[in-house]
């Protein structure tokens, strides 16, 4: 397994894929409906967090041989942020197979 969705946090968050996840990177993805107005920026260090945007979402995911891109889509442009407020570019990209995983393009 090199990725795992869930839901119900409110925002969309990612971890990286890299050893510290055992090679998984796991992606939140709960705001489709009401906004928390807090941000998590300041745990995202603790928590183990790459990116996160406060923002209602869906994902558009695509797996092209060994490489799967996810896409947060909003009505809005996405924002998301890494812990040093820093934006963080779009794709999402998770190594499938091969051992170097990557975290985003």
């Amino acid at each position: 397994m090199k990725v795992v969705f869930n839901g119900h946090g409110h925002n969309f968050q990612f971890s990286p894929q890299d050893q510290a996840t055992g090679g998984i990177c796991y992606v939140v993805s709960g705001a489709g409906a009401e906004l928390r107005p807090t941000s998590v920026i300041p745990n995202m260090g603790n928590a183990h967090i790459a990116g996160w945007a406060g923002q209602n979402h869906f994902l558009l995911i695509e797996i092209q041989g060994g490489i799967m891109s996810i896409r947060p889509i909003s009505y809005e442009a996405m924002r998301v942020r890494d812990q040093n407020d820093r934006p963080v570019p779009l794709p999402i990209v998770v190594r499938l197979s091969g051992s170097a995983p990557s975290n985003s393009k």
